[in-house]
């Protein structure tokens, strides 16, 4: 055969093998998008950090004597925290001097 021919056959293989090659990376692609919808339906999860997962206790107390603090009503004290716990809404404004 010919190099011209045998350069063109080349070629041609070349550019079949390239579509086979990003047709198959695109199908892979498709079928990993699939998987994952299948398998991970949710793109978004959210905790409520109440102290389960995440010892969040000593950021909310900084924060809500941050607040008492700008706001002007009683910080909540190590002795409080055993008391507040078992109180009800109204009892802990109260006990703090919240204005209501």
């Amino acid at each position: 055969m010919d190099h011209q021919v045998l350069t063109k056959i080349a070629l041609f293989f070349r550019h079949q093998l390239g579509f086979l090659r990003d047709f198959l990376c695109l199908h892979h692609l498709h079928l990993k998008s699939r998987l994952y919808r299948i398998f991970m339906p949710y793109s978004l999860a959210i905790f409520d950090l109440d102290g389960t997962l995440v010892d969040s206790f000593p950021w909310f107390l900084r924060t809500i004597n941050d607040v008492a603090d700008r706001f002007g009503f009683r910080r909540v004290t190590e002795e409080d925290v055993e008391e507040l716990r078992h109180a009800s809404t109204r009892e802990i404004l109260s006990r703090l001097e919240v204005p209501v």
